[in-house]
This record gives structure tokens, C-alpha cells and sequence, in this order.
């Protein structure tokens, strides 16, 4: 897929997708970083996930025939493919390995989404953050540099993803920061030591 469509690169604060519109093409992520939101009837903006290089956007609303349900947008570089839904649909019929690898991806995010549910309703904050930074961390191998895995997220952000509000996250960064799992930058955190991230996130290293 990496070779199809034309070479598409933006950069930060441009929209990739808007929600909104018709579904006339995907975009595959080449590098980069990229932010799904929705805006609510208030204006409101909500981060429902990140997306990385070697993903996919817009699928759904080309599968769907339905219009998109959200906005994408670069956080950062971003170098992509713009895929015309035509080429996109026949590539699927006539490639079952495609078609597999994409319902393995539809099939994490489903994942991800009900543990963010559940996480909710079973674990603390401090538990919830950690456990968002780690499974980013273990879904986006590209963002390690030796041992270190640096995370484009702010507060507020991250609060969002871990379903917290930002009082509740920053003691919770505060926290893990204080243990050596992770330091914080200007709108980033980097992880410093996953397995004392894993032990407060309580996953099994």
C-alpha cells in the first residue's frame, strides 16, 4: 500500500481528515504522528486516539459509505499516501491478505477501546495513565529511541485518553515521575523505565 496513491506530507495543526466529510479516499501514514478528535454540539474538542506511521485513516468511512466521524490532524511532520476510495476498495477484493491485515488493525482498536472502558470503571488514575502510556508504548514500537519512548501528549491530552480529569492527571504524572517511570516535557512524556511502568499499570513485563 505504501506505493499507492500520491505522496501527501503536512505539517502541524494541518487536517488530514474532517469530520464531517464525504468518505472519498484513505490515508495511509508513512511517519509521523497524527490525532483523532470530535468536536462535540458545544464545540469541544475530545482526543479519541493517536495514530502512527503505518496506520491507516479513514477506513471506516469508505467501508461504511458513511460520512467521517471525526478529524484527523498532524501532530507534527507527518509524510502520508491519499489512497482514492476506488483503488482502495479493489485493492481489498483483490488482495485477502490485505483484507486480513485490516481486520487484524479494526481488531486492536476495538481492544483498545474496551479496556479504555473498562480501565475506567476497575482502576485508579494514576493505574489508568500508566496504562495508556504503556500500551502506547507497546502498539508504536517506532516511537523507541534505546530505551526511552517518547509520547507526543500533553496533559490535557493524556487526561482525555485515560478518561481522568487534568487535576487527577498531573498528580499522576507527578507520581510517575517520582519513581523513575517517566519524565515530563513540553507537551511529551518520555518513558524511562517501562517495567516500573508496567508494575503501576499492572501488566507483566
Amino acid at each position: 500500500m505504501s506505493e499507492l496513491g500520491a505522496p501527501k506530507s503536512y505539517q502541524p495543526g494541518d487536517t488530514i481528515l474532517a469530520q464531517g466529510d464525504c468518505p472519498s479516499h484513505v490515508v495511509l501514514l508513512l511517519s509521523g504522528v497524527a490525532k483523532v478528535t470530535v468536536r462535540d454540539t458545544n464545540g469541544d474538542l475530545t482526543l479519541l486516539a493517536l495514530r502512527f506511521g503505518g496506520d491507516l485513516l479513514g477506513e471506516m468511512g469508505v467501508l461504511e459509505h458513511r460520512l467521517r466521524y471525526a478529524d484527523v490532524t498532524a501532530f507534527g511532520h507527518v509524510r502520508a499516501r491519499r489512497i482514492e476510495a476506488t483503488l482502495f476498495a479493489n485493492l481489498l477484493r483483490e488482495h485477502s491478505s490485505v483484507t486480513l491485515k485490516l481486520l487484524q488493525v479494526l481488531g486492536h482498536r476495538l481492544r483498545w477501546a474496551d479496556e479504555r472502558r473498562l480501565d475506567f470503571s476497575n482502576h485508579d488514575a494514576k493505574t489508568r495513565v500508566a496504562r495508556v502510556l504503556e500500551q502506547i508504548a507497546e502498539s508504536y514500537g517506532g516511537l523507541r529511541e534505546l530505551d526511552r519512548y517518547e509520547i507526543p501528549l500533553g496533559q490535557e491530552e493524556l487526561a482525555q485518553l485515560a478518561g481522568a480529569g487534568k487535576r487527577v492527571t498531573q498528580d499522576a504524572l507527578k507520581e510517575l515521575d517520582r519513581i523513575g517511570a517517566i519524565t515530563q516535557g513540553y507537551r511529551k512524556v518520555t518513558i524511562t523505565n517501562r517495567p516500573e511502568l508496567q508494575r503501576v499499570a499492572k501488566k507483566e513485563s
